[in-house]
């Protein structure tokens, strides 16, 4: 047999997530796992040994499913072997627990799409093997009459006689062939495979994929719509409804991967659609485009990836308001132009980024509520010939109300990302100053803080080295929010009015800035926690600051005008080598004398009370400074707005998931009658 000429996609599946690779030891423990599993079934499997599997796995060319609770324990698993003429075969199929062995096939079948356009793909299963030919047929798998031409593969039993199987397609090849595209009529040649490439690039592959869940959700309540609108005639929306909730189901167990050949996830839907009921399909988007479709879906992907958001911020927003009670009374100095300035607290440092969460939190949740409009009903711009109720819809998606204007609903694609991806920028520029804070603070010539070496990497060439690899990954990511900011800015100024097929690159901008954003925050909310101050390097390092506090004492005491203060001090230090610690009341009179031509006795004890700078931090007397009674106050104040967004953000995602959970049931319902 031929090894696959095409590397396909690794599929490892833990529960509904992909994950891209897996650890040598696990590698190892499956192959062993596997083969062993594999033997018990030599009558009617294709063998493997452990060396095999293990080479299959690295090079890609297994599909593999783990239990989400324990993300080691192999549940199912298969093999897609390339035999000639696009003949692929899903084969060594195994489910260690009843009931998983399912979670492969659907992934399979989708690889054969990414394989090759042409692609058949078969399996064969001896006749008493009852449980797998129901997951199959469940699958979609369509028994064949007799074994296919280019799968040369036969099945023999110990005694050398031949075993009694049953071959399955789970692809016909009609269905690979690219001749179907939903606009057809009016084109006499389908699109080149360059064309198909190109439009759905590697990019829009991965983001229709993301979004096909929320596309099937939006297309369940469009449908159910027109049903209730009688718009569709009872028997066929309820054939159409009875697939769309079946591929939804199966969409939330097994990511979706596209073909760019036959199209957008739409293009894939309506074509499956159309294999499963025939004709009937072609009702399912009557009273709708493509522009309301897609540009519904994407709102929709971007309220579940923000609610994501919301939460991640208010874990970050608590973390940093533990810190900072955690740290009030312990001193640091303050800096501007990264030079030493006036003495401050560890505790009123994160603070000052805790303020700043806080307002982005504000910020997004007021973006959110703006842009919280169902678009679906706005057709092509235009509005639709039917009778259809957008407000029906609009609630069966979560959203606050539907569009007001056809035209500004669809202008509004690109645009309402805009508006998202402004203060997303905001807060990674944020977390990216105080990732740098953070390099430079842990600095070991400076020694201020410490990160856990978890959230660091070593050198390949110089032994002592901790790099802050994690900050610095964070401080980069802001970067890219702002590319996906600028390159939706520059990809809508100059596109008319009504839709354009440049904004369906917003779609990749909004997405990746959504999930760079979740990642971030995800793996700083891991880290923050972990920081420790060095208290001793930061009071020692507080004392040059304190020139201000000692130039503001002699204005206080002494009725010395401030600016001639300043320059008192400064002579002073000039005076001391310009070590504070080594200022005396002598030096201070001569300085002031060499400023002012006077003459004043200046007390010994103002330099001492100076020097200590827990008074100099006591001694601030109103709110926003860094005395620490002041501190606390602010952060109380800080952590109940945390708590308030952390309210509002539950309440909007129990109704944007209530919606859904909800239109199921009454599709259910209306199934039944």
């Amino acid at each position: 047999m031929h090894e696959l000429t095409t590397k396909p996609q690794a599929i490892i599946l833990i529960g509904d997530e992909i994950i891209k690779n897996l650890s040598a030891k696990t590698i190892d423990d499956v192959a062993e796992q596997y083969s062993i599993a594999l033997a018990k079934h030599k009558k009617t499997m294709l063998q493997l040994t452990p060396e095999g599997i293990k080479k299959h796995i690295i090079d890609n060319q297994m599909i593999l499913a783990f239990d989400p609770q324990n993300p080691t324990h192999l549940v199912a698993g298969a093999r897609l072997l390339y035999h000639k003429n696009h003949t692929y075969e899903f084969c060594s199929w195994l489910a260690f627990e009843s009931g998983f062995g399912k979670q492969v096939i659907v992934p399979a079948k989708q690889l054969a799409l990414i394989l090759d356009p042409k692609a058949k793909i078969y399996a064969l299963l001896e006749k008493s093997n009852h449980k797998a030919h129901t997951a199959l047929g469940k699958a979609g798998g369509k028994i064949l009459e007799a074994r296919p031409r280019d799968l040369y593969l036969y099945l023999t039993k110990e005694d050398g006689t031949k075993a009694d199987i049953t071959y399955y397609t789970l692809f016909e090849e009609k269905s690979m062939k690219n001749i179907n595209k939903i606009y057809g009529g009016i084109y006499t040649k389908e699109p080149t495979k360059q064309t198909d490439m190109f439009l759905i690039d590697a990019q829009q592959q991965q983001a229709e994929s993301d979004i096909a869940p929320f596309y099937l959700w939006e297309t369940l309540a469009h449908n159910y719509m027109l049903a209730k609108q009688q718009i569709v005639p009872e028997k066929e929306a309820k054939e159409i409804l009875k697939k769309l909730l079946f591929y939804l189901q199966e969409t939330e167990k097994t990511p979706f991967i596209l073909n760019p050949t036959i199209g957008d996830i739409h293009e894939h839907i309506e074509q499956r659609l159309t294999q499963d009921i025939g004709e009937v399909a072609g009702w399912m988007h009557i009273a709708r485009s493509r522009n309301d479709q897609v540009t519904t879906d994407q709102k929709l992907i971007t309220k579940h990836l923000l609610f994501t958001i919301f939460h991640k911020l208010h874990l970050f927003s608590d973390i940093l308001g533990q810190k900072t009670s955690q740290y009030k009374d312990v001193i640091m100095p303050g800096f501007t132009h990264l030079r030493v300035a006036m003495p401050s607290s560890f505790g009123f440092w994160w603070q000052a980024y805790l303020e700043q969460i806080i307002e982005c939190e504000t910020i997004l949740q007021s973006v959110f509520i703006a842009i919280d409009k169902s678009p679906l009903g706005a057709g092509a711009s235009y509005g639709v010939n039917w009778s259809i109720n957008p407000t029906t819809t609009s609630q069966d998606l979560g959203f606050s109300q539907p569009f007001t204007n056809a035209l500004a609903a669809i202008n509004a694609r690109g645009i309402h990302e805009m508006y998202l991806l402004g203060p997303l920028c905001n807060l990674m520029t944020i977390i990216s100053k105080m990732m740098e804070d953070i390099i430079i603070f842990s600095m070991p010539e400076i020694n201020y803080l410490a990160i856990d070496e978890g959230f660091t990497e070593g050198s390949s060439i110089m032994p002592q080295k901790m790099n802050p690899d994690v900050a610095e990954k964070a401080r980069s990511k802001a970067a890219n929010l702002l590319g996906f900011f600028v390159t939706t800015c520059m990809t809508l100024k100059a596109t008319p009015s009504g839709f354009n097929r440049d904004s369906a690159e917003t779609k990749i901008s909004i997405i990746n800035a959504l999930k760079t954003t979740i990642e971030t925050l995800t793996i700083l909310s891991d880290m923050l926690p972990s920081i420790t101050p060095n208290k001793q390097a930061m009071e020692k390092a507080v004392l040059p600051s304190l020139a201000t506090k000692l130039a503001d004492a002699l204005t206080q005491k002494y009725h010395i005008p401030f600016r001639q203060s300043h320059h008192i001090v400064g002579k002073a230090l000039l005076l001391a080598d310009k070590d504070i610690t080594k200022i005396t009341n002598k030096i201070l009179e001569k300085a002031l004398v060499s400023v002012t031509g006077g003459n004043i006795t200046i007390a010994k004890d103002l330099i001492e009370k100076i020097l200590d700078p827990h008074h100099a931090l006591n001694d601030l007397s109103y709110l926003g400074s860094p005395n620490p009674k002041f501190v606390e106050r602010v952060n109380e104040t800080l952590l109940e707005k945390n708590k308030h967004f952390a309210e509002w953000v539950t309440t909007e995602e129990k109704k944007f998931y209530h919606a859904r959970e909800n239109l199921i049931k009454k599709v259910a319902t209306f199934l039944e009658e």
